[in-house]
C-alpha cells in the first residue's frame, strides 16, 4: 500500500491554476498551417517570386476591369455622367412642410424639403440627380405620403397607393 501524503487546503486550486497557465502558453505557441504555409512560401526565393508575380497580375486586372472596361463609359462617351438640376414645384397642398422622398434618397423625409419663403402656398425645391429612373412622394408636414398630383408616369408603390416616376435624361451632351 501507498503512504498517505498530506497535502495543503489550497493544492487542487494551485494545481489547476498551474495546468491554466500552461494550456495558455501552449495556445501562444500554435500558429495556424496557414501561417506556416504561407510563411515557407515567402521564405523560399522561388516561390517568393511567383507570389510578387501573381499578385501584381491580380491587381493589373483589377484596375483594369474597373476603370478600362468599366461598362457605363464607353469610348465616345464623357467620363462622368453629370448631375442634371431637377426643380420641384407643388402647389394646391395645404401644409405646413413638404419633402420630397424618393429612391434617390433613400426615401429620407427629412434630406430634400421643399420651400415656400412667400407663403402663396406654392412650395419650390431643387436638387441635383444623375440622369436615370427615380420614384418619389412627397411627404406633407412629416407625417402624410402623396403622390406628386404633378407627375406624368406613376408605378405601384407596392403598398396600395402609387409613386411618382421621374425620368432624368442627359441633355448636356
Amino acid at each position: 500500500s501507498l503512504p498517505e501524503v498530506s497535502t495543503s487546503p489550497d493544492f487542487t486550486e494551485k494545481l489547476m491554476s498551474k495546468i491554466s497557465q500552461i494550456k495558455e502558453k501552449e495556445r501562444e505557441r500554435i500558429i495556424p498551417a496557414w501561417q506556416i504555409s504561407l510563411k515557407n512560401l515567402w521564405s523560399t526565393p522561388r516561390y517568393r517570386y511567383s507570389l510578387v508575380s501573381i499578385l501584381t497580375v491580380a491587381v493589373f486586372c483589377f484596375f483594369a476591369f474597373t476603370f478600362l472596361f468599366h461598362p457605363s463609359v464607353l469610348p465616345g462617351q464623357r467620363e462622368t455622367l453629370a448631375q442634371v438640376e431637377v426643380t420641384f414645384t407643388i402647389s394646391g397642398i395645404e401644409a405646413k412642410s413638404i419633402a420630397v422622398a424618393g429612391d434617390f434618397n433613400g426615401w429620407n423625409t427629412s434630406t430634400n424639403r421643399l420651400e415656400d419663403p412667400e407663403g402663396d402656398g406654392i412650395w419650390t425645391g431643387k436638387m441635383y440627380l444623375k440622369p436615370g429612373r427615380y420614384e418619389y412622394m412627397l411627404v406633407v408636414d412629416d407625417a402624410k405620403w402623396v403622390t406628386d398630383p404633378n407627375a406624368k408616369v406613376y408605378a405601384d408603390d407596392g403598398f396600395g397607393s402609387k409613386n411618382a416616376v421621374l425620368y432624368i435624361n442627359d441633355n448636356s451632351g
